[in-house]
């Protein structure tokens, strides 16, 4: 490869960086969140919070019936001839919704976390898929891009997902 090909794909790279790189950062408020994660320790999986919401609003209930969790994480390893330009952490949620209502759209805020409860990576989420009232769904198409200059990134990818905790905190539901 000469070396104008090499700059001009560094340059491509760096521009998908600066695009997808960045990533919301929620609140710290841990009402109705969610925990789950590999088997750290003697911890359970998937066990849900136990947390207390002083709103009795019934957008503050529906929240708390809904629960997401992070049930595995894959990595995936760039593969330019296959237009995966950077590496991707592939996470799978369950969502189960606890309401009489059909769910179009969750946003929410994950939380990752090592095998010491040290934050990882804090993230926004938007998952859209429907879920029917009282019903479970699996949805494994959500990842994100890992800069290897970035700390943070870096620690993510090479945490085994047994080794790590999730807490996601449902912000916005919408309803069919």
């Amino acid at each position: 490869m000469s070396v104008m090909k090499k700059v001009r794909l560094v340059v491509l790279i760096m521009s998908c960086m600066l695009i997808y790189g960045a990533f919301a950062l929620g609140s710290d408020d841990d009402s109705n969140t969610t925990t789950s994660g590999g088997n750290v320790g003697d911890t359970a999986q998937s066990a849900p919070s136990s947390s207390s919401s002083s709103s009795s609003s019934t957008e503050e209930d529906d929240k708390s019936k809904v629960k997401i969790y992070v049930t595995n994480k894959t990595n995936i390893d760039a593969d330019i001839l296959n237009g995966i330009y950077m590496p991707v952490c592939n996470f799978t949620f369950k969502i189960e919704n606890g309401t009489s209502k059909t769910i179009r759209g969750i946003e929410a805020v994950v939380t990752m976390k090592d095998m010491f409860g040290n934050q990882i990576k804090k993230s926004s989420l938007q998952l859209t898929d429907e879920v029917g009232p009282g019903k479970t769904v699996y949805d494994d198409t959500q990842g994100m891009e890992i800069n290897e200059f970035i700390d943070s990134d870096v620690k993510l990818w090479n945490t085994d997902y047994k080794d790590m905790t999730f807490e996601v905190k449902v912000t916005n539901i919408v309803y069919k």
